[in-house]
């Protein structure tokens, strides 16, 4: 449909309305009252921690195979690729009783087709423990020794039967080919514009977040917001006629398959490596078998949430070093962290919010929680009084009178994937943070992360560091706002845009980019991979309501 102009640039990065209930009130287009434009002032910049190289070298390693070189000249006909159903595990220095509170490993040794060791690693694996029901769960932690052996390390929270539940999400074959195939190809998706005049004339041309240096152009690039975004300047209409932003999947295609050309025998390849099932539609998590697969625990005098000796939740609090960054009990989730908050009912969210104002900002995972929050604590309806906004991209703003509590949601702009937006209603997350008013009554909530598995890490640095100098002004101007960072969380889908071994290493970034700065990490990474449900992009409800519930408790500690 339209010409892929991105080869040069590819080679280029090889070398680097209104809504009432319960006094409750939501308008489809916000005029934010209370929102200031103002001059900042600009903080300078420490020592910067998240310089591309040291990050990419350092957070970022996973181990090659010998056999890299092979999988990079797609060579693959008969490689040793680890096998799921010739992998085992085994309970190391079994013992006659195990007690809540316990802290247990396995080791896993990896095999191919063959039932032949693997002497390498590289390997993704999830891990977690689990009731017979899986009302009760956790995730566990790995450690590679590079050798073809690994130790899934747990902590046992609950008496009774403990299951082990080791799953192989990538061979160390898939997860080389999968960064091979993010450097050759940064780009795996792009997306199109369309220009429209009064007259009623309209050209759409394709955009990114770079064009080919020879293709004239309409640049929408922010430096100092880390963006960068372009357009294929129309023919006839000017740049600023641009009115909406959209995904093109089957232009997306056409990229990928001039940037990393396949034949029908390499595709089947590819799925293998990466273990994904065409009909399911998605990551397929293959079970490893061990022996023994479960284990029976005893409960002790002492609440294991009494031993945990948690601290208050607040900023500042270190990155997890147990096994998991907390476990289910029948859809309650603990933290291991800091010492989280529950609140059963309705009065009890609007105590802690109350004279709060709520921003939420990036993607649709952090959506869910300001509609959590909108539709089923205070029981409302959508309605846009704009037509032109849409329930997933916004911007939406709500105001609940009787608490004086305010909640407001803006997505992150492009690269959002969505099938259409008006540019009016995008705006930079930098740009945003700007602009707001901040204070101690302040709460910014910011999820991204979902949009960017599909382009090189290099694109999502850049974004995040134009944030992290943002919040640093904010935080310089109103030192008591309270800025919060959400997570990836786990979800399946196609592996070359959106597997959970790209948002794992993206959960890395995040943590380098953010350390040292007073901001809270809301880590819900283990807390969706433990849950019985399945892994989706949008987790259940049961699960989003314990992420609010773990936000709130950093907003109202006590």
């Amino acid at each position: 449909m339209f010409p892929t102009r991105l080869l040069r640039s590819l080679r280029y990065c090889l070398v680097l309305a209104a809504i009432t209930g319960t006094g409750y009130v939501m308008l489809g287009h916000p005029n934010r009252p209370y929102i200031q434009h103002r001059p900042q002032q600009k903080v300078s910049e420490e020592q910067p921690i998240a310089e591309n190289s040291v990050l990419i070298s350092d957070t970022l390693y996973w181990p090659k195979p010998p056999t890299a070189m092979v999988i990079s000249n797609r060579l693959w006909t008969g490689l040793p690729i680890t096998e799921a159903k010739e992998t085992t595990f085994s309970l190391d220095n079994p013992t006659a009783s195990y007690f809540v509170g316990d802290f247990v490993n396995v080791t896993i040794v990896v095999r191919d087709k063959d039932g032949q060791p693997k002497i390498h690693g590289g390997d993704y694996f999830q891990v977690r423990v689990q009731s017979p029901d899986g009302d009760n769960a956790a995730a566990g932690h790995v450690i590679d020794y590079e050798n073809g052996t690994y130790t899934a390390q747990f902590r046992l929270y609950w008496a009774g039967e403990v299951k082990f539940n080791i799953r192989l999400v990538h061979p160390s074959e898939g997860c080389y080919l999968l960064n091979y195939m993010w450097e050759v190809c940064p780009l795996r998706l792009t997306f199109t514009s369309t220009f429209r005049e009064n007259n009623g004339s309209s050209e759409t041309t394709e955009c990114n977040v770079f064009l080919d240096d020879d293709v004239e152009q309409c640049d929408y690039s922010e430096p100092r917001s880390g963006v960068s975004w372009a357009c294929v300047k129309p023919k006839t209409l000017p740049c600023s006629s641009r009115v909406d932003h959209k995904v093109d999947y089957d232009l997306s295609n056409h990229l990928n398959k001039l940037c990393f050309p396949l034949s029908s025998e390499q595709r089947h390849m590819i799925s293998s490596l990466v273990t994904y099932d065409e009909e399911k539609g998605g990551t397929f998590k293959k079970t490893i078998n061990g022996s023994p697969d479960s284990i029976n625990v005893k409960s002790t005098s002492v609440p294991i949430t009494v031993s945990l000796r948690r601290p208050r939740c607040e900023a500042g609090i270190p990155a997890p070093t147990a096994p998991t960054t907390g476990f289910w009990q029948r859809d309650v989730w603990t933290s291991t962290v800091c010492h989280n908050r529950h609140f059963p009912r309705r009065e009890h969210y609007y105590k802690c919010l109350k004279n709060k104002e709520l921003y939420f900002m990036g993607d649709s995972t952090g959506r869910q929680l300001y509609e959590f929050l909108v539709f089923s604590i205070l029981n409302t309806t959508f309605s846009a009084a704009d037509p032109s906004i849409t329930r997933r991209a916004g911007p939406h703003y709500a105001v609940h009178t009787p608490s004086n509590l305010t909640l407001r949601f803006r997505v992150h702009g492009p690269p959002l994937r969505t099938g259409g937006i008006n540019v009016t209603h995008i705006n930079y997350l930098a740009n945003e943070i700007n602009s707001v008013r901040g204070g101690s009554d302040y709460v910014i909530i910011i999820t991204m992360w979902a949009h960017f598995t599909s382009f090189h890490y290099d694109i999502y640095i850049k974004r995040l560091r134009g944030i992290r100098t943002a919040i640093l002004n904010l935080l310089h101007r109103k030192p008591d706002t309270l800025i919060v960072f959400k997570t990836a969380s786990t979800r399946t889908g196609v592996p070359r845009l959106s597997s959970d071994f790209f948002s794992s290493q993206m959960n890395k970034i995040i943590r380098k980019v953010f350390e040292n700065m007073k901001i809270i990490i809301l880590d819900v990474w283990d807390l969706t991979l433990s849950h019985k449900n399945e892994d989706i992009i949008h987790p259940k409800q049961v699960i989003v309501r314990q992420e609010v519930e773990l936000l709130l408790s950093y907003i109202c500690p006590d």
